[in-house]
């Protein structure tokens, strides 16, 4: 499990600095933060399906699998209202 939260750190990390650098246009962040969102929930969903073929602790990958799938909720939501914001 170590290695699979440095490897989605270092993903996120990459992912924020995308995001930082769209900041020019509202647009733009907002789909910079539905690309997150959208990654998060892949995540989610791989980490999930290793859980259940038992290839990581079942209850650990899962508990991993809902976090991301939160906060994959979380960035579409605030990229929905990034999008809708005026100004």
């Amino acid at each position: 499990m170590a290695w699979l939260a440095r490897m989605a750190a270092a993903r996120d990390i990459a992912l924020g600095l995308g995001v930082l650098g769209t900041v020019a246009t509202r647009r733009g962040r907002a789909a910079a933060l539905a690309v997150t969102a959208l990654v998060d929930a892949v995540d989610a969903a791989v980490i999930a399906a290793a859980a259940s073929e038992r290839r990581v602790d079942r209850l650990r990958g899962y508990a991993m699998a809902a976090g991301a799938a939160a906060v994959a909720v979380g960035g579409l939501v605030t990229a929905a209202d990034v999008a809708r914001r005026r100004g």
